[in-house]
């Protein structure tokens, strides 16, 4: 919202089963009951920090979230609609942007270390279009408990699913073919970036781009029918990512699945 210009609000109210479906969690009872174990955990996650300025220490300590609220709730002990008020500092952040998005395919990943290692490239590859990093220090920053060897094989099969199927949203994953230790993450949006038949650029989409452009054209490499798009394309549009949801539509309904 805050992107687009829209007003934001502390207090989010949301239905329950919208939430798990968006999460692509299960639906049934016991989803519900681990969803309220899961907002009494975050409610009770709170963040220390001891910030230096101006010659004084000041630690603080805060929430992520000031309550959480279940509104109504069915005869089953399902909960319908939940409310949750964000902490100042997490509502702060959003307003001034210090906050990552993640891209909805995010919750399809099925593997703790799959998610961990999208958060990682996430926060690091940033604007670039690709960032290194060791092995060793990757499985710092996962906090694996494995030994290095064990990490690597299970790094080495997330790179093998990914070259196979595209499957860590935003960025590719590898290991750097002149140094087996260190990994390569690599954006898709950037690389997929070439210039238009006038040697113009169109900015890179966004991962709701990106999940939309999915369902309209389901099957395909979203990122090779990107670069098919940028290439067909006279000139920049007007709104590239409606465009570019618009030609994976017609894409599918000429060629189908692939």
């Amino acid at each position: 919202a805050v992107n687009v210009g829209k007003p934001i609000t502390q207090v989010l109210r949301f239905k329950a089963y919208e939430l798990l479906v968006a999460t692509n969690r299960a639906t049934s009872g016991d989803a519900y009951a681990r969803l309220r174990d899961a907002f009494d955990r975050l409610a009770g996650t709170r963040i220390s920090t001891n910030l230096v300025t101006g010659g004084q220490e000041v630690y603080d300590n805060f929430g992520l979230v000031e309550r959480v609220t279940i509104v109504r709730e069915t005869r089953e002990g399902k909960m319908q609609e939940v409310e949750v008020k964000l902490s100042d500092w997490v509502f702060n952040a959003i307003r001034h942007n210090e906050v990552l998005t993640v891209s909805r395919d995010y919750f399809r990943l099925r593997k703790p270390l799959e998610r961990r290692i999208y958060e990682i490239a996430r926060k690091h590859v940033g604007r670039q279009t690709e960032w290194r990093v060791s092995l060793e220090k990757l499985q710092n920053k996962c906090g694996s408990s494995s030994t290095l060897k064990e990490f690597r094989r299970l790094v080495g099969a997330i790179i093998e699913e990914d070259e196979a199927h595209g499957h860590l949203p935003d960025y590719s994953i590898s290991f750097d073919c002149d140094n087996d230790s260190m990994i390569v993450f690599r954006s898709r949006a950037a690389n997929s970036v070439v210039p238009d038949s006038e040697g113009q650029k169109v900015a890179p989409l966004s991962a709701d781009a990106y999940h939309d452009a999915k369902l309209a054209a389901p099957g395909w490499d979203i990122y090779h029918l990107e670069r098919e798009w940028r290439e067909w394309m006279t000139e920049p549009p007007r709104d590239a990512e409606a465009a570019f949801v618009g030609f994976c539509r017609k894409w599918y309904e000429r060629r189908g699945a692939p």
